[in-house]
């Protein structure tokens, strides 16, 4: 049965969705990224981060919501709202969590331990705050131009 962690995020857990996938959604739900729901699949591949190698999924599930918004279509197309809008979120998350991979992140923990998952929940609650605020200065940018 599945246990809700975070209100925000009701839908991570160990038996729910990925921090990558629960990103995403998030980020798509309340309008960040408009995107199909269904591309929330595209994320699953990112379960448990590839052996928790590589950067956390919460971190990859923001930055694809952000290229979703000044990603380019076209060869040519300036990507400088999305470098410059990347580039702020992986910074502003490291500061505030010290490191953007997985297993700095877990400590050296065992993911299905309820203490990661309540730490991994609150991670992926704060990381889409960032990227929604990153995204809603990016679209002003934008319209200002």
């Amino acid at each position: 049965m599945h246990q809700t962690l975070n209100e925000k995020i009701p839908y991570f857990s160990d038996d729910g969705l990925s921090c990558a996938e629960s990103s995403l959604r998030y980020l798509i739900e309340h309008g960040y990224a408009d995107l199909p729901l269904e591309t929330v699949r595209v994320m699953t591949g990112l379960h448990g981060n590839m052996g928790r190698c590589a950067n956390c999924g919460a971190v990859n599930g923001c930055v694809v919501a952000i290229g979703a918004n000044f990603g380019r279509e076209a060869i040519g197309q300036d990507c400088t709202l999305l470098y410059e809008s990347v580039e702020r979120f992986m910074q502003e998350f490291e500061q505030k969590f010290g490191t953007v991979k997985c297993d700095e992140l877990m400590e050296g923990k065992d993911p299905a331990l309820m203490e990661q998952q309540y730490k991994c929940a609150d991670i992926v609650s704060a990381a889409v705050d960032m990227a929604a605020r990153i995204i809603e200065e990016g679209r002003a940018k934008q319209a200002a131009r």
